[in-house]
């Protein structure tokens, strides 16, 4: 009897363990939850990928950051496509993100036309259906030019997103267009924000990346990315100076600053970083899947 008992005893372990198991499994298999697009013209997408690498990134940049790129691009489009913002067919025509036809490509790139497509189609196919994910749903994959050695919290710029705080980028440092001088005359400032006495900067505080969080001129309070696009300045990293005949703004990095640095890609991907490694670096806690 006591034999028996202990029998049953395992067969009972057994099978919470087996059921354990498969709950686990199937827990794991619904963790990563892709939203599906009807109807998807996967041959249209990929070309429209091709077209926005070619315009995004140059086609000088190693492979392992124009799949990144690629990854980047196609995820940026999957989520509007998702939430209805665009239709398939009109993905060319989105602001979101630029974009080269192959006539462009070709005016572009001229002799080097062939390798360069052959390239850049190259790192779109090798990543064919590729999307990033953060807990199962596919994020909002901001990228941008040139960061000021960090990226900026999303938080700063367009609202909160985990898998978008900041990270080190200090390869960007070093890039010959890191530091830009932007002259404007007294006059033209003054114009551009409505005011006539003597310039005043009352203050300026910065977030913990160095980007202007907010300015105060003449007792008029401008948001950091505000008083950039009343400037078309190169980004919210800037310094005042005024002189007797101008103002001089100087910028350091290129872009908002949100989620990955493209010259930071290049630089990763020279140093032996894989397409993924990059991808998870500057957007943090994500997953790659296919769609």
């Amino acid at each position: 009897m006591r034999n028996k008992l202990l029998t049953f005893i395992v067969i009972i372990e057994l099978l919470s363990l087996i059921v354990f198991k498969v709950n686990n499994k199937k827990e794991y298999k619904h963790s990563v939850n892709i939203y599906k697009v009807s109807n998807l013209d996967k041959a249209k997408l990929e070309n429209y990928v091709i077209g926005v690498v070619a315009a995004e990134m140059p086609a000088t940049f190693s492979i392992e950051a124009l799949k990144a790129q690629a990854v980047a691009a196609r995820t940026f489009s999957y989520k509007k496509l998702i939430n209805n913002k665009i239709d398939i067919n009109n993905l060319t025509s989105d602001k979101g993100q630029a974009y080269y036809t192959k006539e462009d490509m070709k005016s572009s790139w001229k002799e080097s036309f062939n390798e360069y497509y052959d390239k850049i189609s190259k790192a779109v196919l090798s990543t064919k259906g590729e999307v990033i994910t953060y807990n199962g749903d596919i994020i909002n994959s901001y990228y941008f030019s040139l960061s000021n050695g960090k990226t900026e919290n999303s938080s700063n710029v367009f609202g909160e997103a985990k898998y978008l705080v900041s990270v080190d980028s200090p390869w960007d440092v070093n890039n010959k267009s890191y530091s830009i001088d932007t002259s404007i005359s007294k006059d033209a400032f003054k114009k551009t924000i409505n005011i006539k006495d003597n310039i005043y900067i009352n203050d300026i505080k910065r977030t913990s990346t160095n980007h202007v969080e907010y300015i105060i001129i003449n007792n008029r309070k401008y948001t950091g990315v505000e008083f950039r696009k009343l400037f078309n300045l190169r980004s919210t990293d800037f310094n005042i100076d005024i002189n007797d005949n101008e103002v001089i703004i100087n910028t350091k990095g290129y872009g908002h600053g949100v989620g990955m640095s493209q010259y930071g890609a290049n630089s990763m991907a020279k140093e032996g970083k894989t397409y993924d490694e990059i991808i998870k670096y500057y957007y943090q806690g994500v997953m790659i899947n296919k769609i």
